[in-house]
């Protein structure tokens, strides 16, 4: 059976694996996409457009799940990324884009244990900042538990620009995204000296 998933092209936003984003869907292309996506179960994959054709582009395909429908078709939906594609060929343009798609699998072993345990540190005190941390630390606490996520969650919350966080999503091991966010964040937004472990510090010198 083809693999084949929906594109739906934002020019500020784009799919993680394992992070439900929240969209207010009014066209009615896009409408018509989520639910034809709700009866089949067929990916979508949000990304920014470069160009009109999407053919090669690696992405993350997601399940789309409806929250709330409003009387003249606008819908409000999460879509949750699953699966990590490559985009190998148009097979519908109207009324919205469809590819078939390839899946690509990651390197996901993590040996910076140290850097990896620094990005959680970091993002734990970003999230903190935000309304309702308290009511929602202790689900906050066991996602963070996942390598995955702290990745994911660290490009989604502390990379601001789209460029940045769409080539940090197509590398393709663990390690080196962790690496490259260090790289990233330091010299940009961020003090990373208060959480920095002594060993770390060694490291550096």
């Amino acid at each position: 059976m083809e693999q084949i998933c929906a594109v739906f092209p934002l020019h500020n936003s784009i799919t993680l694996k394992k992070i439900p984003l929240p969209y207010h869907v009014f066209e009615k292309k896009y409408t018509q996409m989520m639910h034809d996506s709700f009866l089949t179960n067929q990916r979508v994959a949000v990304l920014p457009p470069r160009g009109n054709d999407f053919k090669n582009r690696v992405c993350i395909a997601g399940i789309p799940m409806l929250l709330q429908k409003y009387e003249d078709g606008r819908m409000d939906v999460v879509i949750t990324g699953v699966e990590k594609v490559r985009l190998t060929e148009r097979v519908q343009t109207f009324p919205y884009l469809q590819y078939k798609y390839e899946k690509i699998f990651e390197n996901e072993k993590v040996t910076l244990k140290e850097d990896l345990s620094l990005l959680r540190e970091l993002l734990w005190s970003e999230i903190a900042k935000q309304p309702h941390f308290e009511t929602q630390k202790a689900q906050l606490r066991k996602i963070l538990q996942d390598q995955e996520s702290i990745i994911n969650y660290t490009v989604l919350l502390l990379v601001r620009n789209i460029q940045e966080r769409e080539k940090l999503m197509v590398i393709n091991s663990f390690d080196a995204k962790i690496k490259t966010l260090i790289d990233t964040l330091a010299p940009k937004r961020y003090d990373l000296s208060p959480f920095l472990h002594p060993i770390i510090m060694d490291n550096n010198l």
